[in-house]
């Protein structure tokens, strides 16, 4: 009996480190400015330094009616670093490396903070660069509990069982 609940020790504590490193995080991107719009629903993991994100990918979104295809890796296009600030620090939730995607039309996009203002710079047929008006950030909470969090309780559920029975039939 002590051999099964050692195992099932060591299993719920192996279980409980691989759910602390599951963790990502949904962002919800919205902006606009004279001739550019979009909202992106990006995917995003903690880098270690509290408020910043690493954007990885996207759920969903659009850029002017075009669909967003992929997130580009850092310095995949104009030297973007991908890094997300939330919540924003020192007013920017991005840096002047910005974060760069893809579009459905072959477009490529970087939106960066300059100092001042969210700049959106478009390589394709509306090419240039286009000072957002707007740039909003929000993130997107999840009601679904992580499964391996769901097996950890489990098993100390079983394992509690297993202690109390075990106290029973002694008795």
């Amino acid at each position: 009996m002590k051999k099964c609940l050692s195992a099932l020790f060591a299993f719920s504590a192996l279980l409980a480190i691989g759910s602390t490193n599951a963790k990502a995080d949904t962002f919800n991107v919205d902006f606009a400015g004279p001739t550019n719009t979009g909202s992106i629903l990006f995917t995003a993991n903690p880098t270690g330094t509290a408020g910043q994100y690493l954007l990885v990918g996207f759920l969903s979104g659009t850029t002017d009616g075009s669909a967003v295809t992929n997130v580009l890796a850092p310095n995949g296009f104009a030297g973007n670093d991908n890094l997300l600030f939330f919540p924003a620090t020192l007013g920017s939730y991005l840096d002047v490396d910005g974060v760069s995607f893809q579009l459905a039309n072959g477009n490529l996009v970087n939106i960066f903070f300059s100092g001042s203002d969210y700049i959106l710079f478009d390589v394709g047929s509306n090419g240039g660069f286009d000072t957002l008006t707007s740039l909003t950030v929000t993130p997107v909470t999840s009601t679904t509990p992580e499964p391996r969090s769901l097996l950890l309780l489990a098993t100390g559920v079983v394992g509690g069982l297993g202690m109390v029975r075990r106290r029973f039939v002694a008795a």
